[in-house]
């Protein structure tokens, strides 16, 4: 917001209101870091990329042919 003012002829916002508005947005994400995490969330589960190759490498070949496509005319509405 603060470097916006050099580029309009305008300020967008007033000094208090992004003071205000920092604020408010910085007492919103106090309790994330306070949260607390269920054990079962902290223990790593392995590696979920191994289930998602499969598909990807069946797939991508489909999707690269049907962006090399040539685009088909519009039809008319009428």
């Amino acid at each position: 917001m603060a470097g916006a003012t050099l580029f309009l002829p305008f300020l967008p916002m007033l000094p208090t209101q992004i003071l205000l508005n920092n604020i408010l947005y910085d007492i919103s994400e106090v309790p994330i870091p306070l949260d607390k995490v269920d054990t079962i969330i902290i223990r790593p589960r392995g590696n979920p990329l191994k289930s998602h190759a499969n598909p990807v490498l069946t797939l991508e070949p489909l999707f690269i042919q049907r962006a090399n496509a040539r685009p088909r005319p519009a039809r008319p509405l009428i």
